[in-house]
């Protein structure tokens, strides 16, 4: 349960890193701190919303490393398609669209591996092992 706890906490920090920096370095006028904690939450928020059932759903199979890829990368992937035909339609190109898709889907797919990475039940602790 602490590995779970740990892997949530920690599984979003290294995907908001990078378009934190990516903004601080384009316009420095915008705080790095700020843009992080943005991104920090913008990526918690999504793992609540779609991680933890995703988690959930996954406790009671096998985890494997392609289903935290795959929900990783839809999480987020999905809702930026939302938003931009919603609300960017015609702002928006389909190339800028689908690389900015892309962008987001990897980042999330990154939360998911980091998140695979830390939380892996699968393994066992070494009290664990110690007691057999």
């Amino acid at each position: 349960m602490r590995r779970t706890v740990v892997a949530f906490l920690v599984a979003p920090l290294f995907p908001a890193l990078a378009p934190a920096w990516y903004l601080h370095a384009n316009n420095p006028s915008r705080t790095f701190i700020a843009g992080f904690i943005f991104l920090c939450g913008l990526f918690y928020l999504l793992q609540a919303i779609i991680g933890i059932p995703a988690y959930l759903i996954a406790r009671t199979r096998r985890r494997y490393l392609w289903f935290y890829l795959l929900v990783g990368f839809f999480g987020p992937a999905i809702p930026y398609i939302a938003a931009s035909t919603i609300f960017w339609r015609d702002s928006i190109s389909n190339y800028e669209g689908i690389l900015l898709t892309l962008y987001f889907g990897v980042l999330g797919a990154v939360t998911g591996l980091i998140f695979w990475l830390v939380a892996r039940l699968d393994k066992r602790t070494i009290s664990a092992e110690i007691s057999n």
